[in-house]
């Protein structure tokens, strides 16, 4: 080879070898990029795990409570499911004495005779009405039971509510530090 060929030659070789450089540093770059993004990906997924757990058991402690909630109010419900039965035969039965009234209306002659009979009926239906009042009272009582599940139920929700605020905050910080918005 001549001098003259020899250079051109040098000087492809050396521009060869400038342009492998630039691609190895521009292919280090990229692998850098990608391994900053998998550090980052792993730990975000890392936080959210941690973030579920966490969650997860914050809902498993409240839950004793909820259920425990729940079947109080379905034992006032039954409760007043059964009273609400009893009114209803007590009904019926007052029903059934005050259709009688109309009978010893066009009865008057023998209302002396039916008196004793009537006074019967009216002690017995005082005796429901007392039974009813009983039952007006527990149904009260259920009532206000319900209430105050109601009030322990709200402040359980609460309580879950500022507990999922709370760890919501590491992810709105990561969504503060993502590379793609």
């Amino acid at each position: 080879m001549s001098t003259h060929h020899q250079m051109p030659f040098e000087q492809m070789l050396f521009r060869l070898q400038k342009i492998v450089e630039i691609q190895q540093a521009q292919q280090q770059r990229i692998q850098q990029r990608v391994d900053l993004l998998y550090r980052v990906s792993f730990i975000a997924i890392a936080i959210l795990v941690a973030s579920m757990s966490i969650l997860v058991m914050a809902l498993a402690t409240e839950l004793p409570y909820l259920t425990q909630s729940i079947n109080k109010m379905n034992t006032h419900f039954a409760d007043i499911t059964g009273n609400m039965e009893t009114m209803r035969r007590n009904m019926a039965v007052m029903q059934s004495s005050v259709n009688v009234m109309p009978s010893m209306v066009s009865h008057i002659d023998t209302m002396n005779l039916s008196t004793q009979q009537m006074d019967h009926d009216v002690r017995e239906m005082n005796h429901r009405m007392s039974g009813i009042r009983q039952n007006m009272d527990i149904i009260t009582h259920s009532v206000n039971d319900m209430a105050n599940s109601f009030g322990q139920m709200e402040h359980s929700v609460y309580r879950m509510g500022h507990d999922v605020t709370r760890m919501s905050r590491p992810m709105r910080l990561f969504n503060s530090m993502s590379p793609f918005r």
